[in-house]
């Protein structure tokens, strides 16, 4: 097995316009947001905003309610897609996978045309059966996400569980090695891999080289995880410019 090039997503580093961005708590923020739906009562970006405010905060059930409410707000099957996805997510968080799946099968139903709702319905959808363990259903919806956009990780490493589901261990190697090609600041398919080989050491005689590619893997890993901005030194920069 070659050596291959890495590449990694770095984190977006917090931005403010001004003082009145970093003063609000939660609290204060929920408060002038319900306060805005008492004027406009079904403005959808306000009420987005709370789903976002209260899945930070894990107030789960308030985000799925005021999502429930967006869907049927919604004018398009686009929306409709993007916001089965929403309710699909939440399901997800609250370990609930047999309703996660069914709210991303009926955006999947909807074929979205916007490339990433696409690959995270795909995906997240496959993740969901992943967790139930049906793998064979899980399989194309991965290869699909792969598929819409071979430069995230994710979509692999759950096509790697996939296949370890499916005994398919040689595949799922590959899919976790993709994984850390595709994004090395994501850790997680490192440590699949790492516990693949554990749990199968006859791989190592299926690939010459692949103890030299695992070093790299983790040398390129580590090397993402250290270009990680420091976010709470971030914070504390953006408060002493605005003090």
């Amino acid at each position: 097995m070659k050596l291959f090039k890495f590449g990694f997503r770095l984190a977006e580093q917090p931005q403010l316009k001004d003082k009145s961005e970093i003063a609000l708590t939660a609290e204060e923020l929920e408060k002038l947001l319900l306060n805005l739906l008492k004027d406009h009562k079904e403005d959808k970006q306000t009420m987005w905003n709370l789903v976002r405010l209260y899945k930070q905060t894990n107030r789960l059930k308030d985000a799925f309610n005021i999502a429930s409410q967006l869907l049927h707000l919604s004018e398009n099957d686009e929306e409709r897609a993007f916001y089965f996805m929403q309710l699909g997510a939440l399901m997800e968080l609250m370990n609930d996978y047999e309703h996660a799946a069914e709210y991303y099968q009926e955006g999947f139903l909807l074929k979205p045309s916007n490339k990433q709702t696409w690959y995270f319905m795909n995906n997240n959808l496959g993740y969901s059966l992943n967790q139930l363990q049906r793998f064979e259903e899980a399989k194309g919806y991965l290869l699909t996400a792969v598929k819409t956009d071979p430069t995230r990780s994710n979509a692999y490493k759950n096509l790697g569980l996939c296949f370890q589901g499916l005994c398919e261990y040689t595949k799922a190697l590959k899919c976790f090695i993709a994984a850390i090609k595709a994004d090395a600041a994501d850790s997680r398919p490192l440590n699949h891999l790492k516990d693949l080989l554990r749990e199968h050491p006859e791989l190592n005689g299926d690939f010459p080289g692949l103890e030299e590619n695992l070093n790299s893997c983790e040398k390129v890993v580590e090397l993402a995880r250290k270009m990680q901005p420091d976010f709470d030194a971030s914070w504390q920069d953006l408060r002493r410019q605005f003090n």
